[in-house]
């Protein structure tokens, strides 16, 4: 019995509960996990993924940051470069953007693909392992994300999220773009 799979858990007719761990809508044979129950695929599936241990892969993980990342440090010396003064991180504007200028009432938030969901419908099939903590993660940065935006917009502020292959492949584009809001909030 074939079947073409959308999700990764599926329940099969004649065959039980199954998981099987696919890169991609294929055909894949079911027959045979038929003997197999979820738990004993699941873990061999997460096993076999994962080409870290447990230690390694908490060590990468702990070594992310929230703030001072590499795409903050070149916008912000960009920015600074061009004579622009700003805040970083100002615990007193709503959702602690990455660069604020409050004079101007404008926020810039340099956002990663990754943990902000650039592309997410597409790209979350991606992930292969802990899929219930990743997409319940991401979906709650993307939930929050849009909050923000609201709440800032409806204070009166202006706010730009930049990607970071965005930052890192059009720096000039990203500070060009604050500068001309700078320019006409500073004319009102």
């Amino acid at each position: 019995m074939k079947k073409i799979l959308q999700n990764r858990f599926f329940v099969a007719e004649e065959v039980g509960i199954c998981y099987i761990s696919i890169s991609s809508q294929e055909q894949v044979d079911v027959q045979g996990y038929r003997n197999e129950s979820l738990m004993n695929l699941k873990s061999k599936s997460l096993q076999e993924m994962d080409v870290l241990t447990k230690e390694q892969r908490h060590k990468n993980m702990s070594a992310i940051k929230s703030k001072g990342t590499k795409i903050e440090e070149l916008l912000g010396k960009a920015l600074w470069s061009k004579g622009l003064r700003y805040r970083k991180n100002d615990r007193m504007v709503f959702g602690k953007p990455d660069f604020t200028f409050r004079r101007y009432k404008i926020a810039v938030f340099c956002d990663s693909e990754f943990f902000h969901g650039k592309n997410w419908d597409v790209c979350k099939h991606r992930i292969k392992t802990n899929t219930v903590f990743w997409h319940s993660k991401i979906e709650g940065n993307i939930d929050r994300d849009r909050l923000v935006n609201e709440t800032l917009l409806k204070n009166g502020w202006q706010v730009f999220r930049f990607w970071g292959e965005e930052i890192k492949k059009n720096l000039d584009g990203c500070v060009l773009t604050i500068e001309e809001a700078i320019e006409r909030r500073g004319s009102c």
